[in-house]
């Protein structure tokens, strides 16, 4: 849910990740552990949804990048249920909320960010530090 819209969206997103892992599993190598395998699948399912159903990317070139934290606050990481760290996310703007999981969630560069959603690199860190800003502002509310 983290990466969808709405259920049905992440249910299609699961099943064509499933789908993709059961098809490709004799190509499981083992270099990796099999959760780690899985969820570069589900998270690659998920990119390529966002990319096919996003035909404008609506940003912002920066000309110099931001200096950010790379970490949450810790009133994110102590004050705040899971669920309720989820339903924020899923009510962040689009492009907030791609960059924020894969940077938070999947560790992501910001370069990475950039080329995976096709950005540059500097509107991945401020789209970072903005998502992070619009936590905030809900958990002070």
């Amino acid at each position: 849910m983290r990466y969808a819209d709405t259920h049905p969206e992440a249910e299609d997103i699961m099943i064509e990740g499933f789908v993709t892992v059961f098809s490709h599993l004799n190509d499981f190598r083992g270099n990796s552990s099999l959760e780690y395998w899985i969820r570069r699948i589900m998270v690659n399912k998920a990119l390529s949804n966002y990319r096919s159903n996003k035909k404008h990317y609506n940003y912002t070139v920066i000309e110099e990048a931001v200096q950010i934290e790379d970490d949450l606050s810790s009133d994110i990481e102590t004050t705040m249920t899971g669920r309720k760290i989820i339903e924020y996310i899923q009510q962040m703007p689009e492009n907030l909320r791609m960059v924020f999981n894969l940077r938070i969630f999947e560790e992501y560069g910001f370069k990475e960010i950039g080329k995976e959603i096709g950005i540059p690199e500097s509107s991945a860190r401020v789209y970072f530090l903005r998502a992070k800003q619009w936590i905030n502002q809900r958990i002070s509310k």
